[in-house]
């Protein structure tokens, strides 16, 4: 369960966060750290500017910027909660938004969804509007979670199952058909699936999402990797935006 901010009106840092690359390939724009002053813990960005912070560094920047402008909590747990489920959540301009990789996130019941996830814990989340999964060809693309199923509440998890359904997304977009060939410890796999057992671009797409995501999947190949990278891409793309 998301931590109430004491100033609830907050809606973003008053400083900027570029997205810059790391040493391992990967992206990252912010890095949060909790900070005891005073009587409050306040969740501070220790990575500003495309620049890595100090921690007194990180305290000090905040300071100048006034400290009420930043989220405060009463216990380090809440801080720390919070920073967890909002990193990733930060744009560019330091401002919270209910995005993931450029689509909106909406709620099961904005999306018409509730009674159906409440029936099928089961089904995580998935890709909505564009005529995915039964929505109406126009409404406009999102993701929706369902905050029904157990591992829903693991951000890490829900973070995960975002680029997942996204991942999706993209490819629709891009109208994206895989060339790479399954394995026959996929098609063995494939049988088990029944969403996918007659539509192999389907299931190729899937396999793409699942391997984004670092899920368990049979017999990976070389060109499923390559695949999976040029998803990878355009996802990072849309992540800037």
């Amino acid at each position: 369960m998301e931590q109430k901010l004491q100033n609830s009106n907050f809606k973003g840092f008053p400083t900027l966060h570029p997205h810059v690359k790391n040493s391992d390939g990967s992206e990252s724009n912010v890095l949060l750290s909790s900070f005891g002053i005073g009587d409050k813990q306040y969740v501070i960005p220790t990575m500003v500017n495309g620049k890595k912070l100090s921690p007194s560094d990180a305290v000090k920047t905040a300071k100048q910027h006034g400290l009420e402008k930043y989220p405060s909590f009463q216990s380090h747990q809440e801080a720390d909660n919070w920073a967890k489920s909002y990193h990733s959540k930060i744009d560019k301009n330091g401002q919270i938004n209910n995005t993931s990789y450029g689509y909106p996130v909406i709620s099961a019941k904005d999306a018409g969804l509730d009674s159906y996830f409440k029936k099928n814990p089961n089904v995580a989340g998935m890709a909505w509007g564009a005529g995915e999964n039964g929505s109406n060809i126009n409404d406009p693309r999102s993701l929706v979670v369902n905050e029904y199923n157990q591992y829903m509440k693991d951000q890490q998890k829900k973070d995960g199952l975002l680029k997942l359904e996204a991942a999706r997304h993209v490819m629709s977009e891009m109208q994206y058909v895989p060339d790479f060939k399954i394995t026959k410890e996929q098609r063995d796999w494939q049988k088990t699936l029944g969403a996918y057992q007659n539509n192999d671009n389907a299931f190729k797409q899937s396999l793409i999402s699942r391997i984004l995501v670092g899920e368990n999947v049979p017999g990976v190949t070389p060109e499923q990797k390559i695949s999976a990278m040029v998803v990878e891409k355009e996802l990072s793309q849309r992540f800037k935006q």
